[in-house]
């Protein structure tokens, strides 16, 4: 018989690992797991940081591109206007010797100028003049680029700070524009109520004039009955500032600064502030522009100036009504605005002398069917000379938009006010 107690284990065969060996391996692989898992829950963290400060970066990069971008249009758009001093000294003489002489203003020209620094290519009409695309230094980056959206003189348009002169006149011709005006929108927008639209320039009065008494009209207006007289009273009651006691703030009794603060007058809602913003403005405009005023601009200084036959030519009892037969004076403003559009093609006003205005209603076409006369003092009222410019540049870079929109004094060449921001 063998004797067991001096056996060998078998060289094969695996020694059992006793307890204690066994339990500090299963705390070292529990640890091995922790710290996996830590450290894999801090690359995540990591990776996921990383890329959000990348896309913020890249973010960040591409609003100062487009910032810079939309920076060159309105510079470029200044050094435009800046040259027309250097340009007429140079070629003034040769202008003026010109019967009639041109009027050229280099305003006009700015899209042309912005688009061939941001293109490289010069076009007219659809007319290819230039193609730079192999010079450096011009055009922006392949990633971005830059324009002008808008590009339009404030001088066209109604200024309600007219409201606050009491002489020659002038604030009844503003009240009457600004009637006109508001009564293509009074089913829509005045519940059909024309009381409504007096009340809100009579509003606009009294938040520009410098005294608290409430102003009023004498004889309530109605725009079925031709050539009413508009005075004004001064109506008795609260004063004006009654009417922003629930507000929390009290009228300025001075002028406009911005056309936003038209948003403040009593009456005024978004929806009208809306539909008129485009055709009103507070900066300082002497008088309004034949050459960009608008068509109702327009319509309401030819049919206050007609001296003949105004109740065929501007039939009251029509006004906000859609015709089947327009009036005489829609059919004129037709020509006189297809003129307009054909002279802006080439960069060019219209007229360059406000005498020129009357007389071009004397070759209307037959299809008008009445003759026009105009009153010469219309001539006091309007002008050609182009004062005040608003410019709404956009900068992009890649889905990066960038927007301002500035307003220029042309005879300073100065800002009168700017606004930027992302987006439209």
């Amino acid at each position: 018989m063998s004797d067991t107690t001096n056996r060998r284990p078998h060289p094969l065969r695996r020694a059992r690992p006793s307890r204690r060996w066994r339990d500090q391996r299963g705390v070292a692989l529990v640890m091995t797991m922790i710290i996996v898992a830590v450290m894999f829950t801090y690359a995540i963290s990591f990776s996921y940081n990383a890329r959000i400060n990348f896309t913020i970066a890249k973010n960040v990069e591409e609003q100062v591109i487009a910032y810079f971008n939309a920076r060159s249009a309105i510079q470029i758009t200044r050094l435009v206007v800046g040259s027309e001093k250097l340009f007429m000294k140079k070629f003034g003489i040769f202008l003026k010797a010109m019967k009639p002489p041109p009027k050229i203003e280099l305003w006009r020209f700015a899209p042309l100028v912005v688009n061939f620094f941001n293109s490289k290519r010069l076009s007219l009409n659809g007319i290819r003049f230039a193609d730079l695309k192999n010079v450096d230094g011009l055009g922006a980056s392949r990633s971005g680029s830059f324009g002008l959206e808008k590009h339009e003189l404030e001088d066209g348009k109604t200024n309600v700070n007219r409201l606050g002169l009491t002489t020659k006149g002038i604030r009844e011709n503003t009240y009457r524009a600004l009637r006109r005006r508001f009564l293509t929108k009074k089913k829509e927008l005045f519940n059909d109520d024309e009381t409504k639209i007096d009340a809100l320039i009579l509003a606009m009065i009294d938040w520009i004039d410098p005294d608290d008494n409430k102003i009023g009209l004498k004889t309530q207006l109605d725009s079925t009955i031709p050539n009413q007289k508009i005075e004004f009273i001064l109506s008795a009651g609260y004063g004006e500032d009654s009417s922003y006691s629930d507000q929390g703030y009290k009228s300025k009794d001075a002028p406009f600064d911005t056309l936003d603060e038209l948003r403040l007058v009593d009456g005024m809602t978004d929806e009208i502030f809306d539909a008129f913003k485009n055709q009103l403005t507070v900066y300082q405009t002497t008088n309004i522009n034949v050459n960009e005023a608008d068509r109702d601009t327009m319509k309401s200084l030819i049919c206050d100036y007609l001296t003949t036959s105004q109740d065929v030519i501007c039939p009251p009892e029509q006004i906000g009504v859609q015709l089947v037969e327009p009036p005489p004076i829609d059919k004129a403003l037709t020509h006189f605005d297809n003129c307009r559009r054909l002279k802006r093609m080439f960069f060019t006003p219209m007229y360059s002398n406000v005498k020129y205005f009357r007389p071009t209603f004397n070759l209307l076409p037959s299809d008008v069917g009445v003759p026009f006369h105009i009153h010469g003092d219309i001539e006091k009222i309007l002008t050609t000379d182009s004062r005040v410019l608003r410019i709404v540049a956009k900068g992009t870079a890649r889905k990066t938009k960038y927007t301002i929109e500035a307003i220029m004094d042309l005879k300073t060449v100065k800002w009168v006010y700017w606004r930027e921001g992302l987006g439209n």
